[in-house]
């Protein structure tokens, strides 16, 4: 069997949560041997290492969405440094800028991005980042860093140009669902641009179900299909696809996998 895996799934996220079990279940079927359940705020990272807990090839990371920085202190940001003792976490994120729901609160995105920036340097963690219209301030922000933590650009949303300029980081780019919509040929333009052994992909579950999923609510085990689109986009055989991708995981997350 193909092994297969979810580098970016909310399991933590209440529309999953009650059928948890079910999701699982039907995520082996597949060949799914890996999730990494990404937390979004405080309590959902503290869920996410509640989740991790309990199925063995789930793991976890901490961080604060963009869009969900309302609030948002020094004394709150100090306290993700504790999950971080936690076993199974193994990412910083996801963290960022998003400047299309967000515009009002940029300068409150570049701070925490830059605080989550420092705690994934500090554990030596990779940094799990959402930009969205956002990539040149992005880019900015990283290269006044002189020192980066390897980097995954999940659901990437950019063109050709964003693609280059990302490669030029110790990073990954991960394709969701949305690379198999009829009209995401710009974003497929932009997958086929990239090195196989720098692509990650993902379900951003219980957002972005592939077309065939269109209208329900995603799962990890609807990653078959990206996987798919991605193999036949490529011209590589599933089997080829799914390995390269297994290894970079490794690679990235010290063989969790």
């Amino acid at each position: 069997m193909i092994k297969l895996i979810d580098s970016h799934t909310h399991l933590n996220s209440h529309k999953l949560l009650p059928h948890l079990d079910d999701v699982i279940r039907e995520s082996n079927k597949i060949g799914l041997i890996s999730m990494l359940n990404v937390g979004y705020d405080f309590s959902t990272s503290l869920k996410g290492i509640e989740i991790a807990s309990k199925y063995q090839n789930i793991y976890t990371s901490v961080g604060l969405h963009p869009n969900d920085i309302k609030g948002f202190n020094v004394k709150t940001l100090e306290d993700y440094k504790r999950l971080l003792e936690k076993p199974r976490v193994i990412a910083i994120g996801e963290v960022g800028l998003d400047y299309f729901r967000n515009p009002e609160h940029k300068n409150d995105q570049k701070k925490v991005m830059e605080f989550f920036i420092d705690l994934a340097l500090q554990a030596q963690l990779p940094l799990i980042l959402h930009i969205r219209d956002a990539y040149n301030e992005c880019y900015d922000m990283l290269n006044s860093f002189n020192e980066l933590p390897r980097i995954i650009f999940h659901c990437f949303s950019g063109n050709k140009n964003d693609a280059k300029l990302a490669l030029d980081y110790d990073s990954c780019i991960s394709f969701a669902g949305n690379i198999t919509y009829p009209k995401a040929n710009l974003l497929r333009d932009t997958l086929s641009s990239i090195p196989l052994n720098r692509i990650l992909l993902e379900t951003d579950a219980p957002y972005l179900p592939p077309q065939s999923f269109r209208g329900k609510i995603c799962q990890p085990s609807f990653i078959l299909e990206t996987y798919s689109t991605v193999a036949k986009l490529r011209k590589v055989s599933l089997e080829s696809l799914s390995q390269t991708i297994l290894d970079s995981y490794n690679k990235l997350f010290r063989g969790v996998a």
